[in-house]
This record gives C-alpha cells, sequence and structure tokens, in this order.
C-alpha cells in the first residue's frame, strides 16, 4: 500500500531514515511516498510527523475533473473535513464543497472528523491523502540533560533515533563500540531491539548503565573495552564517533576503527564523524560503499557528516 508522509526538517534526515526502512522513497519537499506491507514502521519515525493513506495526485489542470470523478462515497462513511496546504489558488471550502456534492448524506466536521483529506500543494502538483496518525516520539522528554547521567557531546535523541532507522535493521541487535552514555542505545532500545556497547572509558561506560536502567533497558551488555581490538561479528553498527581537541589524534582513532571494522562488519554501519574529519576519504581507501552521507549542523563551531556505509 502506498503512503504519503509530512516530514520534519531536515529532509535529508527524514529521507534517509524512510530509505533505511522501506528502500525505495520518493520525496519531493516536505513530504515523501512510500510503499510497504508493514505500516507498524512508521512509529519509529523521527522526523516524519504524519501518515496518510495516499489516493491520488494531479495537476491544476486536471485537479477539478478528478475531485468529480473520484469514488469519494467508498472511503468516506461518517463526516469529514479537507485541509489545505501550501498555495494553490483554491479554498478548502471550494474543493471541500465539491467532494460534499459528491456523497449522498454527506456531513462535514472540522474539529474531529472520522475522515481528513489532506490535500498537499507542492509546485504545479495536487497530492491527495486521507490521515491515519500523527506521530509523536516526545524526544523532548529524553533530551540529555534529563538523564541520570550526562555528558555534552550527547546527541539528540531525534538524531539518534533516525540514525538507528538508517541501518534499515528489522531484528537483532544495535551495536554502538563507541556508546558514550548511552544516546544511540536508548532509543534502540525503546524500539526494541537488543542493545549491545562497549567504550574504553569507564566512566562512560557506568554512566551508559545507569541511563539504560533509568528507561528500562537491560544494560547487561555494556562492557569496557577498546573497540578497535575486538573481534566479533557486528550485523548493525551505529555509532557517532568521539572527537575532542586533539585533531590527530582524532585522525588516527577513525583510521584505526574504519580499518578494524573492514573485518567485524556484517550487514551495514551508519557512523557520525564531525565533519573536519574528512572521513570520505577514510571510508573509500578501506573499501566500502557509500550507501548515503547527510550533513548535520549542530552549532557555528561544528557541524557532523553522517555516513552510511557496507561491504561492497
Amino acid at each position: 500500500m502506498k503512503y504519503l508522509l509530512t516530514l520534519s526538517q531536515d529532509y535529508r534526515i527524514a529521507e534517509a531514515e524512510l530509505y533505511g526502512l522501506f528502500g525505495r522513497v520518493s520525496r519531493t519537499s516536505g513530504i515523501a511516498f512510500v510503499t510497504t506491507k508493514n505500516p507498524k514502521l512508521f512509529d519509529r519515525l523521527a522526523y516524519a510527523r504524519e501518515v496518510y493513506s495516499y489516493l491520488f495526485s494531479t495537476d491544476k489542470l486536471g485537479l477539478l475533473d478528478k475531485i468529480k470523478e473520484y469514488k469519494w462515497k467508498q472511503i468516506i462513511k461518517k463526516d469529514f473535513c479537507v485541509r489545505i496546504y501550501g498555495e494553490g489558488g483554491y479554498s478548502e471550502r471550494e474543493l471541500g464543497g465539491m467532494i460534499y456534492d459528491s456523497l449522498p448524506r454527506p456531513k462535514v466536521n472540522l474539529k474531529n472528523p472520522e475522515t481528513l483529506i489532506g490535500i498537499f500543494v507542492i509546485g504545479t502538483k495536487y497530492h491527495f491523502g486521507i490521515m491515519i496518525k500523527q506521530l509523536q516520539q516526545n524526544f523532548e522528554t529524553r533530551r540529555a540533560h534529563l538523564r541520570p547521567v550526562l555528558h555534552p557531546s550527547s546527541l539528540s535523541p531525534k538524531l539518534a533515533r533516525a540514525m538507528v532507522n538508517m541501518s534499515g535493521i528489522k531484528s537483532g541487535t544495535v551495536i554502538d563500540p563507541f556508546c558514550g552514555i548511552g544516546g544511540i542505545l536508548i532509543e534502540a532500545g525503546l524500539m526494541g531491539f537488543q542493545v549491545k556497547g562497549h567504550d574504553i572509558d569507564e566512566k562512560m561506560v557506568d554512566g551508559c548503565k545507569k541511563n539504560l536502567f533509568y528507561y528500562n533497558i537491560n544494560p547487561k551488555s555494556i562492557t569496557l573495552a577498546d573497540s578497535i581490538k575486538i573481534k566479533e561479528r557486528w550485523d548493525y553498527i551505529v555509532t557517532d564517533l568521539p572527537y575532542g581537541k586533539n585533531t590527530r589524534k582524532d585522525s588516527r582513532l577513525y583510521l584505526d576503527f574504519i580499518v578494524s571494522l573492514k573485518k567485524n562488519l556484517g550487514a551495514k554501519a551508519v557512523i557520525g564523524f564531525p565533519k573536519s574529519a574528512k572521513a570520505k576519504t577514510l571510508i573509500s581507501k578501506a573499501g566500502f560503499l557509500i550507501e548515503r552521507k547527510i550533513n548535520y549542523y549542530i552549532h557555528k563551531s561544528l557541524s557532523k557528516e553522517v555516513f552510511v556505509i557496507l561491504i561492497p
């Protein structure tokens, strides 16, 4: 079945997590179209706001005829309303009135309709859908300063969840080999995945365990370890690499990790680098295929690049 989703910014991150979960995705401005047999996956999304069952698309020239011809009585059983998003030259009253006239016993409900018809005007195109649900993940309640243990480099929960989705994991274990205080693993655990984390800093490991426990996520697989020296199969890696003031030391860490990952990676890795790391060169030299790269602005002195990589 085909669906229309409204996206929250940043659109490129939204598109990347949709692609990770559903494969082929078509995006135009702030909406995207996906086809899936498993709509439950929508509940995992971080950068989508609403889900609509897709009806049809048309241009302005054929708009009125398409509305008149469409079998609205098959989808509107009780009451309905129309919401237009974008500038298209027609009012909700005008287009809603045409739908109203096509129904045998029409009833409009502007406050709480059983059927909400969304009309999205993008350029010269009109895209129609019926709202199924609004997506709410309550990221504000999981911000870093609200956890038992805080670290200033923690990712936002929204981005952390999107990165898990970019991996495409449907079942199994999410592994963060630089887990820090557990921001990525919290989101993965809340989505129902098993989680596993390593860190070379004992304080980080202790903080990660406390944070996971706070969210009722089993912390037993969080260990003190140097991930570069670990030899085990990692199917799905999602991590945000550490960074500091020692650029040369950080660069060496990134190189060593990418080289070691070539031996361990089973399926796919989603890795956040500081933009200064020149990660594309490191990843390409190691022989990985870059499936996607997304730039992410943090603040005026820091931008990140998120890479989705796999073995060719």
